[in-house]
């Protein structure tokens, strides 16, 4: 599942003024990488909290 509609992926993808400043399909997962794993951080913070007593880290370090 990706956060972008493949519509909307597509078009951003074909359209030309965003291939001149750079977006490609790898830069942009990325970019959907990054925006699924800030929805979980914002959204399920407790998990992140769990994630870092397992490793050993404080919670407050866990956005570091």
């Amino acid at each position: 599942m990706t956060p972008t509609h493949p519509k909307l992926r597509d078009a951003l993808l074909l359209d030309a003024t965003h291939r001149k400043r750079g977006l490609t399909p790898a830069l942009f997962r990325d970019y959907e990488t990054l925006l699924g794993q800030l929805f979980y951080v914002v959204n399920y913070p407790q998990d992140q909290e769990k994630a870092a007593s397992r490793k050993g880290a404080s919670p407050k370090n866990v956005a570091d």
